[in-house]
């Protein structure tokens, strides 16, 4: 997979909407989220396994989660303390950026999920952030253009 996630230099970052969709069975992490900008990432990448495999969804229950890893539905308002999902994100984090280098990261969250994010400076060559996604999708279409994305 790792070989895969390589061939795309580039990794967008979701925040979790805190809005789940109703879930029968177990899905992939970037179904299992309603809400404007998560369905038009969705559309997006498609069944791109490449670009899918670069895309992360910043969840308050599971930390950083690949688009793909399957989720059950949750109670939004249990969260991980803000000091253990700092500590579970840079555990995840870390040792992706080491096996699959990123050269452009595109953030889309509000700014207080930008406080838990570790800083990737050193890891990551340009870190792009827009932090009212739904309302700036286009802005985020035109990285997503630029890079050469589905």
């Amino acid at each position: 997979m790792a070989r895969f996630a390589r061939a795309v230099p580039q990794m967008v970052i979701v925040a979790d909407t805190g809005r789940s969709r109703p879930l029968v069975r177990p899905v992939p992490a970037l179904e299992a989220y309603g809400g404007p900008c998560f369905s038009a990432l969705r559309a997006r990448v498609g069944t791109s396994l490449p670009h899918r495999l670069r895309v992360f969804v910043l969840s308050t229950r599971y930390g950083l989660i690949g688009a793909n890893e399957r989720l059950r539905t949750y109670d939004p308002l249990r969260r991980v303390p803000d000091d253990g999902l700092q500590a579970r994100l840079r555990r995840t984090l870390y040792p992706y950026l080491a096996a699959c280098p990123v050269k452009e990261l595109l953030l889309l969250m509000p700014t207080h999920y930008l406080d838990v994010l570790p800083r990737v400076t050193g890891h990551v060559g340009e870190v792009h952030t827009i932090v009212k996604p739904v309302r700036c999708w286009p802005e985020a279409e035109a990285f997503l253009d630029r890079w050469g994305w589905p």
